[in-house]
Protein backbone atom coordinates (compact mmCIF):
# COMPACT_ATOMS: atom_id res chain seq x y z
CA UNK A 1 0.00 0.00 0.00
CA UNK A 2 1.36 3.45 -0.90
CA UNK A 3 1.65 6.47 1.39
CA UNK A 4 -1.33 8.18 -0.21
CA UNK A 5 -3.64 5.29 0.67
CA UNK A 6 -2.24 5.15 4.21
CA UNK A 7 -2.98 8.85 4.72
CA UNK A 8 -6.48 8.52 3.25
CA UNK A 9 -7.23 5.54 5.50
CA UNK A 10 -5.86 7.47 8.48
CA UNK A 11 -8.38 10.22 7.79
CA UNK A 12 -11.19 7.70 7.44
CA UNK A 13 -10.30 5.70 10.54
CA UNK A 14 -9.14 8.59 12.71
CA UNK A 15 -10.78 11.86 11.73
CA UNK A 16 -14.22 11.10 10.23
CA UNK A 17 -15.40 9.07 13.28
CA UNK A 18 -14.84 12.23 15.34
CA UNK A 19 -17.67 13.98 13.48
CA UNK A 20 -20.18 12.55 15.96
CA UNK A 21 -18.07 13.90 18.83
CA UNK A 22 -18.06 17.36 17.25
CA UNK A 23 -21.85 17.19 16.85
CA UNK A 24 -22.09 16.22 20.50
CA UNK A 25 -20.07 19.30 21.46
CA UNK A 26 -22.33 21.52 19.35
CA UNK A 27 -25.38 20.09 21.12
CA UNK A 28 -24.10 21.06 24.57
CA UNK A 29 -25.42 24.67 24.60
CA UNK A 30 -28.86 23.33 23.61
CA UNK A 31 -29.22 20.42 26.06
CA UNK A 32 -27.28 21.55 29.15
CA UNK A 33 -30.06 23.92 30.35
CA UNK A 34 -32.21 20.79 30.69
CA UNK A 35 -29.63 18.77 32.63
CA UNK A 36 -28.66 18.77 36.30
CA UNK A 37 -25.65 17.50 38.26
CA UNK A 38 -27.85 14.56 39.28
CA UNK A 39 -28.35 13.61 35.62
CA UNK A 40 -24.61 13.70 34.97
CA UNK A 41 -24.04 11.73 38.19
CA UNK A 42 -26.37 8.91 37.17
CA UNK A 43 -24.85 8.74 33.71
CA UNK A 44 -21.34 8.89 35.15
CA UNK A 45 -21.99 5.87 37.36
CA UNK A 46 -23.70 3.93 34.57
CA UNK A 47 -21.01 4.64 31.97
CA UNK A 48 -18.22 3.77 34.43
CA UNK A 49 -19.59 0.31 35.21
CA UNK A 50 -20.52 -0.23 31.56
CA UNK A 51 -17.02 0.55 30.29
CA UNK A 52 -15.46 -1.86 32.80
CA UNK A 53 -17.88 -4.67 31.93
CA UNK A 54 -17.31 -3.96 28.24
CA UNK A 55 -13.59 -4.55 28.75
CA UNK A 56 -14.26 -7.85 30.53
CA UNK A 57 -17.18 -9.33 28.57
CA UNK A 58 -15.13 -10.11 25.46
CA UNK A 59 -12.99 -12.41 27.66
CA UNK A 60 -10.05 -11.26 25.54
CA UNK A 61 -11.30 -13.42 22.67
CA UNK A 62 -11.05 -10.54 20.20
CA UNK A 63 -7.25 -11.03 20.24
CA UNK A 64 -7.76 -14.23 18.23
CA UNK A 65 -9.57 -12.45 15.40
CA UNK A 66 -6.51 -10.91 13.74
CA UNK A 67 -4.43 -14.11 14.09
CA UNK A 68 -7.32 -16.22 12.81
CA UNK A 69 -7.74 -13.96 9.79
CA UNK A 70 -4.19 -14.70 8.62
CA UNK A 71 -3.93 -18.30 9.81
CA UNK A 72 -7.18 -19.60 8.33
CA UNK A 73 -7.13 -17.32 5.25
CA UNK A 74 -10.18 -18.06 3.06
CA UNK A 75 -11.82 -20.07 5.87
CA UNK A 76 -11.33 -17.46 8.55
CA UNK A 77 -15.09 -16.80 8.63
CA UNK A 78 -15.69 -20.26 10.18
CA UNK A 79 -13.18 -19.58 12.96
CA UNK A 80 -14.60 -16.09 13.48
CA UNK A 81 -18.08 -17.63 13.67
CA UNK A 82 -16.96 -19.79 16.60
CA UNK A 83 -15.52 -16.72 18.35
CA UNK A 84 -18.71 -14.83 17.52
CA UNK A 85 -20.85 -17.46 19.26
CA UNK A 86 -18.73 -17.28 22.41
CA UNK A 87 -18.92 -13.47 22.36
CA UNK A 88 -22.71 -13.56 22.11
CA UNK A 89 -23.03 -15.97 25.04
CA UNK A 90 -20.67 -13.86 27.10
CA UNK A 91 -22.56 -10.67 26.20
CA UNK A 92 -25.88 -12.12 27.37
CA UNK A 93 -24.41 -13.34 30.67
CA UNK A 94 -22.61 -10.07 31.43
CA UNK A 95 -25.67 -8.02 30.41
CA UNK A 96 -27.83 -9.87 32.94
CA UNK A 97 -25.14 -9.37 35.60
CA UNK A 98 -24.91 -5.66 34.77
CA UNK A 99 -28.69 -5.22 35.04
CA UNK A 100 -28.62 -6.77 38.53
CA UNK A 101 -25.66 -4.56 39.47
CA UNK A 102 -27.44 -1.38 38.36
CA UNK A 103 -30.47 -2.30 40.47
CA UNK A 104 -28.24 -2.18 43.54
CA UNK A 105 -26.02 0.83 42.76
CA UNK A 106 -28.69 3.23 41.46
CA UNK A 107 -30.51 3.45 44.78
CA UNK A 108 -31.44 7.13 44.35
CA UNK A 109 -33.75 6.26 41.46
CA UNK A 110 -37.21 4.89 42.24
CA UNK A 111 -37.53 1.15 41.66
CA UNK A 112 -39.86 1.11 38.63
CA UNK A 113 -37.72 3.60 36.73
CA UNK A 114 -34.55 1.89 37.96
CA UNK A 115 -35.58 -1.41 36.35
CA UNK A 116 -36.17 0.30 32.99
CA UNK A 117 -32.90 2.22 33.21
CA UNK A 118 -30.96 -0.94 34.16
CA UNK A 119 -32.31 -2.90 31.18
CA UNK A 120 -31.71 -0.14 28.63
CA UNK A 121 -28.26 0.64 30.06
CA UNK A 122 -27.19 -2.97 29.39
CA UNK A 123 -27.81 -2.66 25.62
CA UNK A 124 -24.23 -1.53 24.78
CA UNK A 125 -22.96 -4.79 26.29
CA UNK A 126 -25.68 -7.00 24.82
CA UNK A 127 -25.29 -5.67 21.27
CA UNK A 128 -21.52 -5.27 21.18
CA UNK A 129 -20.46 -8.38 19.25
CA UNK A 130 -21.25 -7.39 15.66
CA UNK A 131 -19.48 -4.04 15.82
CA UNK A 132 -16.50 -5.69 17.54
CA UNK A 133 -16.06 -8.09 14.61
CA UNK A 134 -16.47 -5.27 12.11
CA UNK A 135 -13.88 -3.13 13.90
CA UNK A 136 -11.34 -5.91 13.29
CA UNK A 137 -12.36 -7.04 9.79
CA UNK A 138 -12.37 -3.78 7.84
CA UNK A 139 -9.03 -2.42 9.10
CA UNK A 140 -7.48 -5.79 8.17
CA UNK A 141 -8.97 -5.34 4.70
CA UNK A 142 -7.81 -1.68 4.60
CA UNK A 143 -11.41 -0.90 3.76
CA UNK A 144 -12.57 1.90 6.09
CA UNK A 145 -15.80 3.09 4.47
CA UNK A 146 -18.13 0.16 5.43
CA UNK A 147 -16.97 0.46 9.03
CA UNK A 148 -16.72 4.21 9.47
CA UNK A 149 -19.96 5.16 7.70
CA UNK A 150 -22.03 2.60 9.62
CA UNK A 151 -20.49 3.63 12.93
CA UNK A 152 -21.06 7.27 12.09
CA UNK A 153 -24.71 6.59 11.22
CA UNK A 154 -25.37 4.71 14.47
CA UNK A 155 -23.62 7.45 16.47
CA UNK A 156 -25.67 10.19 14.82
CA UNK A 157 -28.89 8.26 15.50
CA UNK A 158 -27.80 8.01 19.12
CA UNK A 159 -27.16 11.76 19.26
CA UNK A 160 -30.56 12.44 17.70
CA UNK A 161 -32.13 10.31 20.43
CA UNK A 162 -30.12 12.22 23.04
CA UNK A 163 -31.40 15.53 21.71
CA UNK A 164 -35.06 14.47 21.50
CA UNK A 165 -35.20 12.79 24.93
CA UNK A 166 -33.45 15.65 26.75
CA UNK A 167 -34.65 18.72 24.83
CA UNK A 168 -38.23 17.76 23.96
CA UNK A 169 -39.13 15.30 26.73
CA UNK A 170 -36.89 16.81 29.43
CA UNK A 171 -35.98 13.33 30.80
CA UNK A 172 -32.42 14.17 31.84
CA UNK A 173 -30.15 11.17 32.32
CA UNK A 174 -32.54 8.96 30.34
CA UNK A 175 -31.30 10.84 27.30
CA UNK A 176 -27.75 9.60 27.82
CA UNK A 177 -28.91 6.05 28.57
CA UNK A 178 -31.29 5.79 25.61
CA UNK A 179 -28.73 7.40 23.29
CA UNK A 180 -26.14 4.71 24.08
CA UNK A 181 -28.79 1.99 23.77
CA UNK A 182 -30.08 3.18 20.38
CA UNK A 183 -26.55 3.55 19.01
CA UNK A 184 -25.60 0.01 20.12
CA UNK A 185 -28.87 -1.49 18.85
CA UNK A 186 -28.58 0.11 15.40
CA UNK A 187 -24.88 -0.74 15.16
CA UNK A 188 -25.60 -4.41 15.79
CA UNK A 189 -28.32 -4.72 13.15
CA UNK A 190 -26.73 -2.70 10.34
CA UNK A 191 -23.77 -5.10 10.40
CA UNK A 192 -25.91 -8.23 10.00
CA UNK A 193 -26.05 -7.98 6.21
CA UNK A 194 -22.35 -7.28 5.51
CA UNK A 195 -21.08 -9.76 8.11
CA UNK A 196 -23.68 -12.53 8.35
CA UNK A 197 -24.83 -12.58 4.71
CA UNK A 198 -21.93 -11.31 2.58
CA UNK A 199 -18.94 -12.48 4.64
CA UNK A 200 -20.68 -15.60 6.05
CA UNK A 201 -19.54 -14.61 9.56
CA UNK A 202 -22.42 -15.68 11.75
CA UNK A 203 -22.58 -17.44 15.14
CA UNK A 204 -21.39 -21.04 14.86
CA UNK A 205 -21.65 -23.43 17.81
CA UNK A 206 -18.25 -24.88 18.69
CA UNK A 207 -18.57 -28.25 20.46
CA UNK A 208 -14.80 -28.71 20.73
CA UNK A 209 -14.43 -27.81 24.41
CA UNK A 210 -10.68 -28.47 24.35
CA UNK A 211 -10.26 -25.79 21.69
CA UNK A 212 -12.52 -23.38 23.59
CA UNK A 213 -10.47 -23.93 26.75
CA UNK A 214 -7.25 -23.29 24.83
CA UNK A 215 -8.61 -20.08 23.31
CA UNK A 216 -9.76 -18.79 26.70
CA UNK A 217 -6.46 -19.73 28.37
CA UNK A 218 -4.60 -17.59 25.84
CA UNK A 219 -7.10 -14.71 25.88
CA UNK A 220 -7.72 -14.28 29.63
CA UNK A 221 -4.43 -12.40 30.28
CA UNK A 222 -5.63 -9.72 27.86
CA UNK A 223 -8.42 -8.75 30.29
CA UNK A 224 -6.19 -7.13 32.95
CA UNK A 225 -4.34 -5.31 30.17
CA UNK A 226 -7.58 -3.82 28.84
CA UNK A 227 -8.88 -3.11 32.33
CA UNK A 228 -5.80 -1.09 33.23
CA UNK A 229 -6.72 1.72 30.85
CA UNK A 230 -10.42 1.60 31.70
CA UNK A 231 -9.90 1.68 35.46
CA UNK A 232 -7.81 4.84 35.17
CA UNK A 233 -10.79 6.65 33.68
CA UNK A 234 -13.77 4.90 35.30
CA UNK A 235 -12.76 3.88 38.80
CA UNK A 236 -13.01 7.38 40.30
CA UNK A 237 -16.80 7.61 39.97
CA UNK A 238 -17.26 4.03 41.14
CA UNK A 239 -15.12 4.63 44.23
CA UNK A 240 -17.16 7.78 44.94
CA UNK A 241 -20.39 5.79 44.85
CA UNK A 242 -18.90 3.13 47.16
CA UNK A 243 -18.05 5.82 49.71
CA UNK A 244 -21.59 7.23 49.57
CA UNK A 245 -20.71 10.42 47.73
CA UNK A 246 -24.03 11.83 46.53
CA UNK A 247 -25.03 11.30 42.91
CA UNK A 248 -25.22 15.07 42.50
CA UNK A 249 -21.59 15.52 43.58
CA UNK A 250 -20.53 12.69 41.28
CA UNK A 251 -22.38 14.60 38.57
CA UNK A 252 -20.16 17.65 39.00
CA UNK A 253 -17.10 15.45 38.56
CA UNK A 254 -18.65 13.61 35.59
CA UNK A 255 -19.43 16.81 33.73
CA UNK A 256 -15.90 18.11 34.29
CA UNK A 257 -14.47 14.76 33.20
CA UNK A 258 -16.52 14.69 30.00
CA UNK A 259 -15.47 18.22 29.05
CA UNK A 260 -11.80 17.67 29.90
CA UNK A 261 -11.84 14.46 27.88
CA UNK A 262 -12.58 16.35 24.65
CA UNK A 263 -8.89 17.24 24.43
CA UNK A 264 -8.39 13.70 23.15
CA UNK A 265 -10.02 14.78 19.86
CA UNK A 266 -6.91 16.84 19.14
CA UNK A 267 -4.33 14.45 20.57
CA UNK A 268 -5.79 11.38 18.84
CA UNK A 269 -6.08 13.24 15.53
CA UNK A 270 -2.37 14.09 15.78
CA UNK A 271 -1.54 10.45 16.53
CA UNK A 272 -3.65 9.23 13.61
CA UNK A 273 -2.14 11.73 11.18
CA UNK A 274 1.45 10.95 12.20
CA UNK A 275 1.15 7.16 12.54
CA UNK A 276 2.10 6.38 8.91
CA UNK A 277 5.19 8.60 9.08
CA UNK A 278 6.18 7.12 12.45
CA UNK A 279 5.94 3.59 11.05
CA UNK A 280 7.91 4.51 7.93
CA UNK A 281 10.75 6.27 9.81
CA UNK A 282 11.06 3.45 12.35
CA UNK A 283 11.17 0.72 9.73
CA UNK A 284 13.79 2.62 7.70
CA UNK A 285 15.95 3.11 10.78
CA UNK A 286 15.76 6.91 10.64
CA UNK A 287 15.78 7.22 14.42
CA UNK A 288 16.79 10.89 14.56
CA UNK A 289 13.79 11.91 12.42
CA UNK A 290 11.68 9.47 14.41
CA UNK A 291 12.68 11.20 17.66
CA UNK A 292 12.01 14.65 16.18
CA UNK A 293 8.52 13.52 15.13
CA UNK A 294 7.93 12.18 18.63
CA UNK A 295 8.93 15.50 20.19
CA UNK A 296 6.74 17.32 17.69
CA UNK A 297 3.67 15.25 18.60
CA UNK A 298 4.36 15.70 22.33
CA UNK A 299 4.76 19.45 21.78
CA UNK A 300 1.41 19.68 19.99
CA UNK A 301 -0.25 17.72 22.81
CA UNK A 302 1.26 19.85 25.58
CA UNK A 303 0.42 23.16 23.87
CA UNK A 304 -3.15 22.01 23.17
CA UNK A 305 -3.65 20.85 26.76
CA UNK A 306 -2.30 24.09 28.24
CA UNK A 307 -4.49 26.19 25.93
CA UNK A 308 -7.61 24.13 26.67
CA UNK A 309 -6.98 24.27 30.41
CA UNK A 310 -6.41 28.05 30.23
CA UNK A 311 -9.52 28.67 28.15
CA UNK A 312 -11.75 26.18 30.01
CA UNK A 313 -13.82 28.86 31.87
CA UNK A 314 -14.55 30.55 28.52
CA UNK A 315 -15.37 27.18 26.92
CA UNK A 316 -17.84 26.53 29.72
CA UNK A 317 -19.32 29.99 29.31
CA UNK A 318 -20.24 29.30 25.68
CA UNK A 319 -20.98 25.57 25.72
CA UNK A 320 -22.44 24.83 29.16
CA UNK A 321 -25.56 26.97 29.52
CA UNK A 322 -26.22 25.89 33.08
CA UNK A 323 -25.29 27.94 36.13
CA UNK A 324 -24.99 24.87 38.37
CA UNK A 325 -22.43 23.25 36.09
CA UNK A 326 -20.18 26.26 35.55
CA UNK A 327 -18.04 25.33 38.56
CA UNK A 328 -17.11 22.05 36.84
CA UNK A 329 -14.61 23.95 34.67
CA UNK A 330 -12.05 23.60 37.48
CA UNK A 331 -12.35 19.79 37.32
CA UNK A 332 -12.19 19.88 33.51
CA UNK A 333 -8.86 21.72 33.71
CA UNK A 334 -7.29 18.92 35.75
CA UNK A 335 -8.76 16.24 33.48
CA UNK A 336 -7.11 17.93 30.47
CA UNK A 337 -3.73 17.27 32.04
CA UNK A 338 -4.75 13.74 33.06
CA UNK A 339 -5.40 12.98 29.40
Amino acid sequence: MNIKNILINSVWFGVIPKISTIINVLLLPIITPYLSPFDYGVWGIISSYSSIVLAICTLGLHMHLTNGYYEYKNKFNIFWGHIFFLLLISSVIFSIGLIILYLFVLQEIELNKRIIVAIIAAFPILFNSNSLLASHLYPLRSCPKPLVLRNLFSSIMGLLTLFIVIYYFNLGYLGFVSSAAVSAFISFFIYINPLWIKEKIFPRIDRNFTRIKKLLTISFPVIPHSLGFILLSSSSRIVMSWYNVSTEDIGYFSNGYMMGDYITIITMSVVTALSPQIQELYRKGKYKEFRNLYYFSQGIAIISIVLFATWMPEIYKYLIRNEQLQQCSIIARYICFAN
